[in-house]
């Protein structure tokens, strides 16, 4: 009888230590999402959206969209850090899993002036970036010398599996695209937000 008990705990113990863990694959995932982001490898970080974004937009055009706001004529963008930290537990609605996430980054934005730009035409638009960007919610922007800004901001961001294990994938709520989201997200999830 002994054995017998012990058996059943071993078995349940072994059973246990190989259960997926949910935690350490968003983990995984949220690191190598992240690491693509900084070392501006869109192709690989696109495969850590929903498919659902590339029905509002083709994967092409995200791309080119991204590779444009960091190569841009006149304006050189960089990310310098990247972190999410879990803020909560799964939620399991509809069949799909979220967990919420805060994301916190730091990116350098230099200016240099355009061959088409007068130094005033140059000045008047570092000035409206600086307003922009101050702007955002949640968004500090510090000017630094030789029209360098060092932007960081901290926004809400929702890790995404159907299996709840695996096979994470990432949105970002912005209010001012809140309309995008719906597709992605649960009301419920939006309106706790907004």
């Amino acid at each position: 009888m002994k054995r017998l008990l012990y058996l059943l705990l071993f078995l349940l113990m072994v059973s246990c230590s190989i259960r997926p863990n949910w935690k350490v694959n968003l983990e995984a995932a949220r690191s190598n999402y992240l690491n693509a982001l900084l070392s501006c490898d869109f192709d690989q970080a696109l495969k850590y959206l929903p498919d659902t974004v590339f029905t509002v937009i083709s994967r092409d055009d995200f791309r080119k969209a991204l590779q444009d706001a960091t190569e841009t004529e006149g304006t050189k963008f960089n990310f310098v850090s990247l972190d999410a930290t879990i803020m909560g537990a799964p939620e399991r609605m509809a069949g799909i899993t979220y967990v919420q996430m805060t994301q916190s980054g730091v990116s350098n934005i230099v200016c240099t002036q355009r061959s088409d730009q007068t130094y005033e035409e140059f000045v008047d638009s570092y000035d409206q970036l600086v307003a922009t960007m101050s702007a955002l919610p949640d968004t500090e922007v510090r000017q630094q010398k030789d029209f360098t800004l060092r932007v960081t901001n901290t926004v809400v961001m929702y890790g995404i599996s159907e299996n709840g294990v695996s096979d994470w994938r990432f949105i970002t709520l912005e209010e001012e695209n809140r309309f995008l989201m719906e597709p992605f997200l649960p009301s419920e999830i939006i309106d706790r937000h907004f």
